[in-house]
Parts: structure tokens; sequence; C-alpha cells
């Protein structure tokens, strides 16, 4: 076997939880905001178009998986990434998506502009008043 596969097989399971997390729109939408640096709940409701009671919800799923922790500033309650693994995912799957391919290299700080246009698209579709689709998490057990 790979040499790959043997280092990734213990991970695998937290890997799995993990994507598990992320799988739906509005965490995926979060997680990528939260990218490029510290974000308030209403920063987020503006640049993700979520509404914030689903934003709330959203966010308590990612801070219970210890993805996202807060602190306070004044009555604001700001958010970032607690796990750099999440950004380094977050870039690699906007840059898939953007380009309609899988990377085969590492990262390079010069495509931190594919993040830079996908906000870019995120803030103009929230000036013509659209917002993401809210559909029911249909992984989430409750």
């Amino acid at each position: 076997m790979g040499a790959f596969l043997e280092k990734f097989r213990p991970k695998a399971t937290e890997v799995c939880s993990l994507l598990k997390v992320m799988s739906h729109p509005n965490r995926l939408l979060i997680l990528c905001a939260l990218k490029d640096g510290e974000m308030s709940v209403s920063e987020l409701e503006e640049t993700t178009g979520v509404r914030q009671p689903v934003l709330s919800r959203d966010l308590g799923r990612l801070r219970e998986n210890n993805l996202v922790d807060t602190r306070k500033e004044s009555k604001a309650v700001i958010y970032r990434l607690v796990d750099e693994k999440v950004s380094y995912l977050m870039q690699a799957m906007c840059i898939a998506w953007d380009k309609g391919q899988l990377l085969h290299q590492p990262i390079r700080e010069s495509e931190t502009s594919d993040q830079e246009s996908l906000q870019n698209m995120l803030t103009a579709q929230m000036r013509k008043g659209k917002r993401v689709k809210i559909q029911p998490d249909p992984y989430r057990s409750e």
C-alpha cells in the first residue's frame, strides 16, 4: 500500500467526523467566510446571506465540534476558526470548485485571490437581495 494511505488510515475517522459537520451549505459558507479572519455574527449574516436564527444554530454546531471559537468585544460576539486544518481544507475546496479540478500540489499563497473572488461574489449577491436557500440538514439527528 501507498505511504500516504498508511499515514492517513489512523486519521480517517477524524476526517469523516469533520466532513460530516461541514456537510451543510450554511456551515460551509460560514467556514469559508471565517477562513480569512474573525467576524461578528452580523458580519457573517451580511457576508453569507444566512439569516440570524439559522446562523446561530449553525455557529452553535460548529462551536460544539470545536471548529470555531468565540470572544466578546463589547456586546458583539466575534467568531474565528480554531483549527488551521479547516482553513486549508476550505481553501482547497474553493480552489477545486473554482477551477473544476482537484489539486495535485500544495496550495500557494498566491492562490488566496480565489477566496477573495468568492467573497466578492457573496457580497454582490447580498447587494442584490439574494439569500442563501436554507434547507434542513439531512444528516443532523435531533
